[in-house]
C-alpha cells in the first residue's frame, strides 16, 4: 500500500521539476530573442 505523504511528496517533485523545465524554456526563450 502507498503511504499517502510519499504520494504528496512524488507529486509536489514532479510539480517542481515540471516548473524548473518551464523556467528553463523560458530563459532559453528569452536568450533567443
Amino acid at each position: 500500500m502507498v503511504n499517502w505523504e510519499d504520494r504528496h511528496r512524488t507529486q509536489v517533485n514532479i510539480l517542481k521539476s515540471m516548473r524548473k523545465v518551464l523556467r528553463q524554456s523560458d530563459t532559453l526563450e528569452n536568450t533567443l530573442v
